[in-house]
């Protein structure tokens, strides 16, 4: 699958706040996080709607949900179940239909994970936002080999998926849960936000073996470190010790205020 992105490097914002954060740069861990820990509640839980559909297409559409959740009974039972509830209405009253929009936006949030990056290293936002207030530090990773890895792990294992843009709306997109194939249904409820985040330019890696999981990146795909412009002399200190022990070329820029405008400007620190 080739996917091009539009930056040479994406970004994970990062703070002392919580140890774990360290671990980018110290052990090159992804860790892939629940939709249901993140700070928008409207994100990945797009409604599909069920209310659109001819009675074949919901007989089809049942008929596929019975198989795949009792694969063990006679294929004819499996029409017959979907006919049977569906010309009696009981899946189609209001009150179900809203049970199984419910439904299918909980699974969703609690069978995949999610490592989000972005492709600005500039937004103040960002920084104050993910870094606690520019006190943190933010990780360069290489945009090209990072998707050549995802790439190749995706083909090994089948259950990540590459770097993918966020697409960004005032509205919610049209997912019907009859019609619009899975694969497209997934994406339109994983990678559409609201525009008021458009600021953030993020890539998400998708894990479809669920949240909570790390996995270890090889070496070379991260490139740069970039501090805080607010950074404490303790917290510097303890970056550059750690890329100094990872003995690597990696790149290491400090963050600090522009002089004549609401701006950040970057310095190559030597180390």
């Amino acid at each position: 699958m080739e996917l091009i992105i539009q930056y040479k490097y994406l970004y994970k914002f990062r703070n002392f706040e919580t140890l774990e954060h360290l671990r980018l740069i110290t052990e090159n861990e992804l860790y892939f996080s629940s939709p249901t820990n993140f700070n928008d509640p409207f994100d990945c839980q797009i409604p599909a709607y069920y209310n659109d559909a001819t009675q074949e297409e919901m007989i089809s559409f049942w008929k596929n949900v019975s198989e795949q959740n009792i694969p063990n009974k006679d294929p004819g039972f499996h029409e017959q179940w979907a006919k049977e509830v569906i010309i009696s209405g009981r899946l189609t009253s209001p009150d179900t239909i809203q049970h199984y929009e419910q439904l299918s936006r909980q699974l969703l949030s609690r069978s995949i994970g999610i490592y989000s990056l972005s492709g600005s290293i500039s937004d103040i936002l960002l920084w104050s936002h993910y870094s606690h207030s520019h006190t943190g530090f933010a990780v360069g990773l290489f945009s090209k080999m990072l998707q050549n890895f995802c790439n190749y792990f995706t083909n090994v294992n089948d259950r990540m998926l590459l770097p993918m843009k966020v697409e960004y709306s005032r509205t919610y997109p049209k997912i019907n849960a009859y019609k619009t194939p899975n694969e497209e249904r997934f994406k339109l409820q994983v990678l559409t936000k609201a525009e008021n985040w458009a600021y953030e330019k993020e890539y998400r890696i998708v894990f479809e073996r669920g949240p909570g999981i790390a996995i270890q990146l090889p070496k070379g795909i991260i490139n740069r470190v970039i501090l805080g412009c607010q950074i404490s002399s303790e917290n510097k200190q303890k970056i550059i010790s750690i890329l100094k022990d990872r003995k690597e070329n990696i790149s290491l820029f400090q963050a600090t205020r522009s002089r004549s405008k609401f701006a950040l400007c970057f310095k190559k620190i030597n180390y």
